[in-house]
Parts: structure tokens; C-alpha cells; sequence
């Protein structure tokens, strides 16, 4: 699709999207670290973005999409839900 500046990729016929079913699973392993540990989610944070070079941190990736998103998109492609 070169006229609108876009890649197409072909993916199979699953429930979620990609960008979704992939990376959705690490904010709420982090959830479960917080709780596991008493971790501060600034500090879950920091540690992904300077460790693991990640934009933006878990936590903050959950707050600005949302926990009723993050979980609704959790239960469609059987990912752990937020408790």
C-alpha cells in the first residue's frame, strides 16, 4: 500500500490485535510485581525504562490507556486480568 504510507502485514485470524496480544501481557506482570514485592510503581517504572530501554514504563503505559481498557483487552486475547 505505498499510496497512503502504509505497511501491510498479513497475521492470522486470532482474537486482539498484535500490537495488542504481544506487549499487553508485561504492564500486568508488573501489576503482580508491585504487589508481590511492595514495589512503587514509579520505581517499576524506572526500572523498565532504564533497564530495558522501554519509552515508557508499564505502570504509566496501564494509566494512560486505562485499567477498563487494559483489562476488557486482557480478557479478549485470555491474557491475566488486572485483580
Amino acid at each position: 500500500m505505498r499510496g497512503v504510507g502504509k505497511t501491510a502485514v498479513e497475521v492470522p485470524d486470532i482474537p486482539g490485535f498484535v500490537v495488542n496480544k504481544a506487549p499487553l501481557p508485561l504492564p500486568l506482570r508488573a501489576v503482580d510485581l508491585m504487589q508481590d514485592t511492595g514495589l512503587a510503581p514509579e520505581d517499576v517504572d524506572r526500572c523498565m525504562t532504564l533497564g530495558a530501554g522501554l519509552p515508557m514504563g508499564p505502570i504509566a503505559l496501564l494509566d494512560f490507556v486505562g485499567l477498563d481498557v487494559a483489562e476488557a483487552i486482557g480478557e479478549a486475547i485470555g491474557a491475566p486480568v488486572l485483580s
